[in-house]
């Protein structure tokens, strides 16, 4: 079998292979660092800066304007575009901190908090940082240069939260360590991202090198302005229904689900999306391509969505520590929501390529619509009914999505059921397998720590040892696929294929 035939380019998978090293990387810092801020800061610091991320992540939408896919999806890109971005991205962060700064007094109005002012204008400097490397950093991911964008990233991370973070917590600045902590590591992306791709940061002149930017970045920040809408209803809700301590337990539960999900996703999705748009013209190559990224992602995401919830109380009581017990009851529910969105990125992404806006906004407006509905409803019944809300809405999203994409792509119904059985089935016996064993564990008295590792090794175990279950036939195919098609020959490869057994039936050569 040759590199050709396989669904997935061997450029894409170069990338991917970074981007996933860079996650690992980082999900593994970011779980020590937020095991560490959890106990120097408080629910009500969280609180804070969750309700400021949810201004600062609106403007984050004008700042950006869909640059980055711009920059990315242009096939003919000059210098003069790529001086026409810059100019553009570094104009709209000043133009919008300055606002974030002046208008700051107004977020008392959505959160009844006052101490949101100060931080919201510390935090709309973000803006202004993120703009000076955004062009240089859009320009590598265009390259594919996944390996640079790892090192500046890790490098990043090390300085802004490991030096500059915990530093300013352990010093006892409270909430500005978490602001100072996101400011670091702006910096010194932006500085060594512009370092390894430097560019000219003279303006052109001529309106025509700014309107296709212009028009093709507007048209997606109405989209992703329509996410972002929907995607922070519920922080926006629970802080003013519920008040700040009642986020701050949301927020800190959020992201402990999100942190290995949503960087598994992310390193995935940022590979994808220049990949699905150079075949956009080409739907029988672009097809197995969705399909095979849908169904291996799904089958990593659903089943350790389901080992999060099987093993919520020791996690939650390692990670968070014990004064967070209250977030035990609603790590489940919020596993199974962060995996629903994360799997509904590769949708989105998708149409994006295929140039399927408006039936973007319309999705969106009607997520907003029923989600605003579902969780005025649910407030009376408290934070628990709220999150089974937002569940509930990102289930029926994605499947929106799926009916869409079977329409698109000409994929029949059976192809796109096929992509997400396995990992349902794995997902069950996993968390039956996982709820077991915590049941005895508990009864045993084990403490959280090792019950948290004894979950763990076992989670992964049961997770490998389900490639060889019936239910996970296509899984295996089409990990030895893409295994034949892009490894060299040599004892590596050997190995590997070793470990999924014989080849499929419809993979052995006649």
């Amino acid at each position: 079998m040759s590199a050709s035939s396989s669904s997935i380019p061997a450029s894409t998978v170069r990338g991917l292979r970074w981007s996933m090293i860079t996650t690992v990387a980082i999900a593994g810092l970011q779980f020590v660092y937020s095991g560490i801020m959890s106990r120097l800061l408080t629910p009500t610091d969280f609180g804070l800066m969750g309700m400021a991320m949810v201004i600062i992540s609106f403007g984050s939408y004008f700042a950006h304007m869909g640059l980055e896919q711009a920059l990315i999806q242009r096939s003919d890109l000059q210098p003069v575009h790529i001086r026409a971005t810059s100019t553009v991205a570094i104009a709209l962060g000043i133009l919008v901190t300055g606002l974030m700064w002046g208008l700051a007094p107004l977020a008392t109005l959505l959160f009844k908090e006052p101490g949101v002012v100060n931080v919201l204008r510390g935090m709309s400097l973000t803006f202004v940082l993120n703009s000076l490397g955004a062009t240089s950093q859009s320009l590598l991911r265009r390259r594919m240069a996944f390996d640079l964008l790892a090192r500046i990233e890790l490098g990043a991370f090390l300085v802004g939260y490991g030096v500059v973070g915990l530093g300013m917590a352990w010093a006892g600045w409270g909430i500005w360590s978490l602001v100072g902590a996101t400011l670091s590591n702006l910096l010194v992306k932006a500085v060594a991202a512009w370092l390894c791709v430097r560019h000219s940061l003279r303006p052109p002149l001529r309106w025509a090198h700014y309107q296709p930017l212009v028009n093709f970045g507007g048209a997606v920040s109405v989209v992703s302005l329509l996410e972002y809408a929907g995607s922070n209803l519920d922080r926006l809700s629970i802080g003013r229904l519920l008040g700040t301590y009642t986020l701050g337990l949301y927020n800190r539960t959020f992201f402990l689900v999100q942190l290995p999900l949503y960087h598994f996703t992310d390193s995935i999705s940022r590979v994808m999306l220049p990949s699905y748009s150079s075949l956009q013209h080409d739907i029988p190559k672009l097809r197995p391509l969705y399909l095979t990224t849908l169904s291996l992602s799904a089958w990593v995401l659903l089943p350790m969505a389901a080992g999060m919830s099987v093993a919520a109380e020791p996690l939650v009581r390692v990670v968070l520590g014990p004064q967070w017990g209250a977030a035990v009851p609603l790590l489940g529910p919020l596993a199974l929501m962060v995996g629903a969105h994360l799997l509904t990125i590769y949708s989105g992404s998708l149409c994006e390529s295929l140039g399927r806006l408006r039936f973007k906004v319309w999705l969106q407006l009607g997520f907003i619509a029923g989600l605003s509905a579902g969780l005025w409803l649910a407030a009376p019944y408290g934070l628990r009914a709220m999150v089974l809300t937002v569940l509930l809405a990102e289930i029926v999203r994605h499947l929106t999505y799926q009916l869409a994409i079977h329409r698109y792509l000409h994929i029949p119904a059976a192809g796109l059921w096929g992509a997400y059985w396995p990992a349902l089935c794995t997902a069950l016996v996993l968390a039956s397998v996982l709820g077991t064993a915590q049941a005895a564990l508990a009864w045993l008295q084990v403490g959280a720590l090792l019950q948290l590792l004894i979950l763990m090794a076992l989670g992964a175990v049961a997770l490998l040892g389900q490639l060889a279950a019936p239910w996970n036939r296509t899984i295996r195919t089409s990990l030895y696929h893409e295994l034949e098609a892009h490894l060299k020959e040599g004892t590596l490869r050997n190995r590997l294929l070793a470990l999924l057994g014989p080849a499929p039936a419809v993979l052995q050569p006649s």
